[in-house]
């Protein structure tokens, strides 16, 4: 069980990196560059997509040959995995940012 955790949250992290790449990269490009809104969007998922695809192909991760579907060659379960870390990095940060940063208090009753 233990590294089934250890693993969720391996890949749970490159997909925060991956995410965190992309979003430096698109800050690198120059504020007078007239982009629309879903050009920019466009880009983020690009950069996270190659991000993602870097880290897990560099790395040898393979999220499907630990959930036991060893794929041949094992660099199919590579790239599929770092497609999946480059997109998830999306789903993560919307759910980091929907926990709540405290937690707030209860208020004091008020006794007479």
């Amino acid at each position: 069980m233990e590294e089934v955790l250890a693993s969720l949250v391996r890949y749970g992290l490159s997909a925060y990196v991956a995410q965190t790449v992309a979003e430096i990269g698109e800050r690198l490009v120059p504020r007078g560059a007239h982009l629309s809104n879903d050009l920019r969007l466009s880009l983020r998922e690009w950069l996270s997509t190659g991000a993602g695809l870097a880290l897990a192909v560099s790395s040898g991760a393979d999220l499907l040959a630990d959930l036991g579907l060893v794929l041949n060659p094992p660099l199919v379960g590579s790239v599929i995995t770092g497609l999946i870390i480059g997109q998830g990095g999306r789903f993560l940060n919307r759910w980091l940012e929907s926990i709540p940063r405290s937690v707030p208090h209860a208020p004091k009753s008020s006794k007479k």
